[in-house]
């Protein structure tokens, strides 16, 4: 079977770095298009995008999004592009993402007793706890998301305390003693953690984009081992890009192996169909301008609905279309890290059945 070699530009929107607890940005979105590499000339409908919006530099979604003629404008390019661009995007929720941190931090089970090495792979159980803790009020999540920052111990074990109490409250007897267990090596599971940060430039670690960034790239993975195709990802610009970089190639050089979870996905070592990831100045290339604002209309899509403000017709179209691509059996082009309270709230607002 002949190789294909496809081109994926993407962007983000709605980064905060190491702060997971800005509720006026509730959403971490890492978009991309995927496109033949045949078709990388092919910009036209970009450049007709600009000049109907009268934009001379460079696209950009925070701006353009905000306008109800600007808005139009950009939902036409991106139906415009899906016509041979296939979107890909990973769509996370930080709060959610607060409580799967809780979860990995306080059920290592290097440093539980009561936790056994199969609970690693167990992502099954680890979302359920995940959505008990996400179900708690927000001080726990916030103490313990600014202990995590700051790698403050004593703010640490007083989160810990704090969720015992609240699961406790919660009849969830099984998850607080769980919790309990983790207390004694607290301290030297931060010190450890701490001492990783080091390993990768600018804190890349300590930040939201490293998970999505990895999980993007296992998506498309999976997608060219399914159906072979060679994906090169161009990324715009970023501080941490030399991090995302490093450990793009530690996955790629690894040893080739294959993980399947609990649920049935997928963990790859040794990829052979991402083969570059590179990083370039978004305002030199029109196609990461336009992953741009995908990133940015998924994002508003999201958290307009999830901050019960109104959507316009075309954002509610573009949203049915893309979120239909997390649903799919198999290898996805997409996916989403939150709640599932959320995933349905955002499900039903773009199928008007709320």
């Amino acid at each position: 079977m002949k190789t294909i070699k496809h081109l994926v530009y993407c962007d983000e929107s709605g980064n905060t770095g190491g702060n997971y607890i800005d509720k006026e940005q509730p959403f971490f979105v890492m978009a991309g298009l995927m496109l033949p590499q045949t078709q990388e000339h092919n910009t036209a409908c970009i450049e007709d995008c600009a000049k109907a919006l009268k934009v001379n530099g460079e696209l950009k979604g925070n701006k353009l999004l905000g306008s109800g003629k600007s808005e139009k404008q950009v939902l036409k390019l991106m139906n415009n592009l899906i016509r041979f661009c296939l979107p890909t995007f990973i769509i996370a929720e930080k709060r959610y993402c607060i409580a799967c941190k809780i979860v990995e931090t306080a059920l290592d089970n290097e440093y539980n007793s009561a936790v056994t090495q199969d609970f690693s792979w167990n992502n099954v159980m680890k979302k359920e706890y995940a959505e008990v803790i996400y179900g708690l009020s927000d001080n726990p999540l916030e103490k313990f998301a600014e202990a995590y920052d700051h790698k403050n111990k004593d703010l640490m074990i007083d989160a810990f305390r704090d969720l015992c109490v609240e699961l406790e409250k919660a009849n969830q007897h099984k998850l607080r003693d769980l919790i309990i267990h983790a207390i004694p090596r607290l301290e030297e599971n931060m010190k450890d953690e701490l001492d990783s940060l080091t390993l990768l430039p600018n804190k890349a670690l300590k930040t939201l984009q490293l998970p999505v960034f990895v999980s993007y790239l296992m998506l498309l993975e999976e997608m060219g081992r399914r159906y072979n195709v060679l994906y090169s990802v161009i990324h715009d610009e970023l501080k941490i890009g030399k991090g995302l970089e490093s450990v793009f190639k530690m996955y790629k050089n690894a040893s080739e192996t294959h993980y399947q979870l609990a649920d049935g996905r997928n963990i790859f070592l040794g990829w052979k169909h991402v083969t570059s990831v590179k990083f370039c100045n978004s305002e030199e290339n029109l196609w990461i301008q336009a992953a741009d604002l995908f990133a940015a209309a998924l994002y508003k899509m999201a958290t307009s609905i999830y901050q019960n403000k109104p959507i316009s017709n075309d954002i509610k179209y573009f949203g049915k279309q893309m979120i239909q691509f997390t649903i799919l059996d198999g290898a996805r082009s997409a996916d989403t890290m939150m709640a599932l309270s959320t995933f349905k709230k955002i499900w039903e607002a773009l199928n008007d059945k709320q």
